[in-house]
């Protein structure tokens, strides 16, 4: 029982570090990148598939105004979808020249 423990404690500690390391990499500006959650409040579409605006409530109360360039990982029918059920949305972006660029969209 005791070589289990021995073995256990580097493996367990590995996991943590490995853990903390993967947390404050997703949370980074890592690439410029930055992620808001919130709801969707209004979709503009450039075609069926692709999506051109997307505006996001945060939990604070914060308006997202979003641009986006074709398909950015939903469709504009599915992100109304998360508007009328109050769903949430994660939105990955990137600022170019003052704009918020969407480079992402998943399930919140």
């Amino acid at each position: 029982m005791t070589i289990w423990r021995r073995a256990a404690l580097p493996a367990l500690m590995l996991f943590a570090v490995l853990s903390i390391s993967s947390t404050t990499a997703c949370g980074s500006d890592d690439g410029g990148q930055s992620v808001v959650i919130g709801q969707v409040t209004d979709v503009v579409s450039s075609s069926v598939t692709a999506l051109a605006e997307l505006e996001v409530i945060d939990a604070n109360g914060a308006l997202w105004r979003f641009e986006a360039h074709g398909f950015v990982g939903m469709t504009p029918s599915h992100l109304e979808e998360h508007g009328v059920l109050g769903t949430d949305v994660r939105v990955e972006y990137f600022e170019e020249d003052g704009r918020l660029v969407i480079s992402e969209i998943t399930d919140g």
